[in-house]
């Protein structure tokens, strides 16, 4: 048996034939072997194992006959004292021959020893014994159908039950009870709970927070669960119920959390407000306000250190954001704290929002002043948008009506104040900002202040202002319609005018006519303006005309090629009829009649 634990990989065929000599003793001495691998002092390779079990098999396993296969005590003594050292190197053909054969008290125990050795498999031989034998087998099997929820997945599935789904789970078992099995469930499953409706479970708001009563009671998973739930929503349909709850328990958890957690959890509500559709989020949630408790918060931070040099006038970079909210900062001036939010920010960590709000709330005193010396500098970070929420509850939360319709007020914050923030604004910033009573003006000059870091903001921020600022104002307010296309295009939606479709600029603002700014439409839009009907334009060919006057009177400054290419992508899903081919067609020339055919004669059937 040493040469198991060699580097060499003899076939099947070797091994049968030696096994098959030493027949005499072969019992013996598996036995012996067992014992000697379970005492760890023997190493196994893993496709001499796998050969030598298949040879075992063809010697021993298929010369047992029915009624041999359903006395336990044989086959515990077959699989337990003889071939567990082998059993984790099982080959599907293995598998697929005994299976058939097994009591449920001996598929427990291949279970138990798969178990065992889960974390020495790769990911193919563990999704093999999941698909090859542990779904056949309960699958076929009803033997081992119990009421117990936590018993049956840890008897039944051990180790891998956390790679099937709720759904698979509920296949195999229609006794199953996810809700009764939260403390056995993987974080993916967890997560997968809140955001799918599943049969013979309570409603989507009962079942999350049935769930978060656990994990508060219970938080070692609780990070692990919010990750995988801001994954899970975006690949999934959540429905808006859902979101709801979950908004509803993220911000009431947000108290009772560590400064570990309560960053994860912020963040968690900002993901799910970039799935979320925008009505989904509780209309008493649109400005929430950070809890925070200076006791809570310095609860085991030692600032003494700190204070020594706050006293010598020195504002040191090495000491956390907690140590700052925890010193004694009378004597702080505006350039001070200027200087301990840049050193903070610059540091790649998540820092607690709540430490931020007692940090800046005991330093108010200075606080206008020092914002006001921050417009020309620039932060990036994870903390950025949290320093933004805070002041936002801190001074823009308490500005009135005529505070945010006065252009100079609004200014003065967001033209000033908060400018180096703004790139990085939390969709719960946006959400709040936009909900606010605005004039068309202020509304106008916040977007500016957006608009002019347009460029350096990623796509997905970018959309977050699209979403929860732009959209919610034009669509609630009139206030900034306009019949001058260009005008309410640039002041309205400024550079995130790209991203919206054709038909919904028409629908924010019914006297908007495309026709009239094709010149800064992207490719993309100009594509939908030829190929998808739009409320109150001529009839298609005359369209299709108008675009092409603008796009050939100078072919590729005005982005022919990056029009026809998005042409093209759009009549792979949304047909153009044949009138609208030929009418393209008679407006391009040669060359360009040679860039169509190459990319749009697939789709034409004319």
């Amino acid at each position: 048996m040493c040469k198991l634990s060699s580097n060499m990989t003899y076939s099947r065929e070797t091994w049968k034939l030696l096994l098959t000599k030493t027949s005499a003793v072969l019992d013996e001495a598996l036995i012996m072997f067992s014992s000697m691998a379970a005492n760890m002092s023997l190493s196994i390779n893993g496709p001499s194992a796998s050969a030598a079990l298949d040879a075992l098999r063809e010697i021993r396993l298929d010369r047992l006959t029915t009624e041999q296969w359903q006395q336990a005590n044989l086959t515990t003594a077959l699989f337990m004292d003889s071939l567990r050292p082998f059993l984790p190197f099982a080959s599907p053909q293995l598998l697929s021959c005994v299976i058939d054969n097994l009591s449920c008290g001996t598929y427990q125990y291949m279970v138990s020893v798969f178990s065992h050795g889960f974390d020495l498999m790769d990911e193919s031989h563990r999704e093999g014994i999941l698909e090859d034998f542990i779904k056949v087998y309960l699958t076929n099997n009803s033997a081992c159908l119990s009421n117990d929820s936590v018993e049956w997945l840890q008897t039944n599935l051990g180790q891998f039950s956390g790679l099937l789904s709720i759904g698979d789970l509920l296949q195999l078992n229609m006794n199953f009870r996810p809700l009764s099995a939260l403390a056995v469930l993987s974080p993916r499953q967890i997560a997968e709970l809140m955001v799918r409706p599943f049969p013979g479970l309570p409603g989507q708001a009962e079942v999350i927070n049935a769930v978060f009563d656990h994990l508060t009671a219970n938080g070692q998973k609780l990070p692990e669960v919010l990750r995988s739930l801001v994954t899970l929503s975006e690949e999934v349909m959540v429905p808006c119920g859902a979101y709801e709850a979950l908004f509803k328990r993220l911000y009431h958890i947000l108290p009772y959390e560590s400064r570990v957690v309560e960053p994860l959890v912020w963040a968690t509500i900002d993901d799910l407000m970039q799935t979320s559709p925008r009505d989904c989020i509780p209309v008493d949630l649109t400005c929430p306000i950070t809890p925070f408790n200076n006791s809570g918060v310095c609860a085991g931070i030692d600032s003494s250190a700190l204070q020594s040099h706050l006293a010598a006038g020195m504002i040191m970079c090495n000491y956390s954001v907690e140590q700052y909210a925890c010193a004694q900062l009378g004597g702080l001036s505006a350039a001070d704290l200027v200087s301990v939010v840049q050193c903070q920010l610059a540091k790649d960590v998540v820092q607690s929002k709540e430490s931020w709000k007692v940090l800046l709330t005991k330093a108010s005193a200075v606080l206008d002043e020092a914002l006001a010396m921050l417009p020309n500098m620039s932060f990036s970070g994870p903390s950025v948008p949290l320093v933004l929420d805070v002041i936002r509850e801190m001074r823009i939360d308490l500005l009135d009506e005529a505070e945010l319709q006065d252009v100079g007020v609004v200014s003065a914050w967001f033209g000033q104040r908060l400018r180096p923030f703004l790139p990085s604004a939390s969709s719960i910033f946006l959400h709040c900002v936009s909900s606010r009573k605005l004039s068309c003006a202020t509304y106008q000059h916040v977007l500016e202040q957006f608009g002019h870091h347009f460029g350096s903001m990623e796509k997905s921020r970018a959309m977050m202002v699209l979403k929860y600022y732009i959209r919610p104002f034009l669509s609630n307010s009139t206030a900034c319609a306009t019949n001058n296309s260009a005008v309410w295009l640039q002041e309205n939606l400024g550079p995130f005018s790209v991203f919206v479709p054709v038909a919904e600029l028409v629908s924010l603002n019914p006297q908007f006519n495309p026709l009239a700014v094709v010149e800064v439409l992207s490719p993309e839009q100009t594509a939908e303006l030829m190929v998808l009907a739009t409320p109150g334009l001529p009839d298609r060919q005359q369209v299709i005309n108008s675009v092409f006057d603008y796009l050939l009177a100078a072919p590729m400054q005005n982005g022919l090629p990056q029009v026809l290419q998005s042409l093209a992508t759009l009549v792979a899903t949304v047909p153009l009829d044949c009138s609208s081919y030929q009418t393209i067609f008679k407006r391009l020339n040669y060359i360009t009649l040679h860039y169509i055919t190459l990319h749009l004669a697939d789709r034409i059937d004319c």
